[in-house]
Parts: structure tokens; C-alpha cells; sequence
């Protein structure tokens, strides 16, 4: 289940699309591991929404090289698929080559529409360590690469 701060209000609440420049809305969501993963969090992250199927794969390995490439960026993949569990997730990222990403099921939409996730194949974002986000569309490594740098992170 996930948890809002009262300033954040419910992740699900309104349709205002979140834009580059926009702070993230304030969430914390539990992670298949057991853990909790906060947002923001203090530190260049990467969000990312995936629906587990073949296509997402590739999209995934170039999230983990970026990640492999700046050592202090933390990264979430939210599975957007109703149907997915922990086993599914676990393995899609294992496919991908995903080691250290922290995973999230997100059965009801949640945060898919929150982050009003794959309207214009928006499915990533990049949050800097204030928790602004200063990329928002589909996966590129070279745009997000700079979006990164401009977060602050560190290759």
C-alpha cells in the first residue's frame, strides 16, 4: 500500500500531468524485498514504469547501464501490470540485466496514473536530489544521461 505525506494527498488524486520542473508528489512505497523506498529520497533517481513485456526489456537494460554509469543514482521500477507479482518482476529484471534496482508492484495503478505514466510514452522520469524532475518521457539514454548530469549525479 502506499503511503503520502498529508502534504502530498493522494498520489492517485487529480489528472494535473507532472511536468519537468515539477516537485514529485511525496510517496513512500513498500518494494518487493520487503523494504520501503521513499521519494524524493535525497538523492538522483530514477523512476521508471514498466508492464513486463518483451519490448520493456531493452528499455530496462539501458536504465541498468545508466545506472552502472552514475554510481549514485537510485532506481525504481514500478510494474504497472495488474497481473504482476514478485516472481515476474524479479525475473524481468533479471532478463534485463537489472541488478540493483529497487522494485515495486503497483496492482491498482497508483502511481501509473499519478505519474500519469504512458500518455506519450512518458514511462521514466528523472527526480534530482530536491525531488525536482528534470526529465519526463520515454527512455533515451542520451536525454536522460543529461538529465542526470543536470541532476547532480556523478559518472
Amino acid at each position: 500500500d502506499l503511503d503520502t505525506d498529508p502534504g502530498g494527498g493522494d498520489p492517485a488524486a487529480g489528472t494535473d500531468r507532472l511536468q519537468v520542473g515539477d516537485r514529485v508528489p511525496v510517496f513512500t512505497v513498500p518494494t518487493v524485498s520487503g523494504g520501503a523506498f521513499q521519494m524524493p529520497n535525497g538523492t538522483p533517481t530514477i523512476l521508471t514504469f514498466i508492464d513486463l513485456c518483451p519490448t520493456c526489456i531493452a528499455d530496462t537494460r539501458t536504465v541498468a547501464g545508466l545506472q552502472e554509469r552514475f554510481a549514485d543514482v537510485a532506481v525504481l521500477a514500478v510494474a504497472s501490470d495488474p497481473t504482476a507479482d514478485r516472481a515476474r518482476l524479479e525475473d524481468f529484471v533479471s532478463q534485463a540485466g537489472a541488478r540493483d534496482f529497487e522494485l515495486a508492484l503497483d496492482p491498482q495503478s497508483t502511481l501509473t496514473t499519478r505519474f500519469d505514466a504512458f500518455s506519450m510514452s512518458a514511462s521514466s522520469l528523472v527526480v534530482d536530489r530536491n525531488g525536482e524532475i528534470v526529465y519526463r518521457g520515454p527512455v533515451d539514454e542520451q536525454a536522460m544521461a543529461d538529465a542526470l548530469t543536470a541532476a547532480g549525479a556523478q559518472a
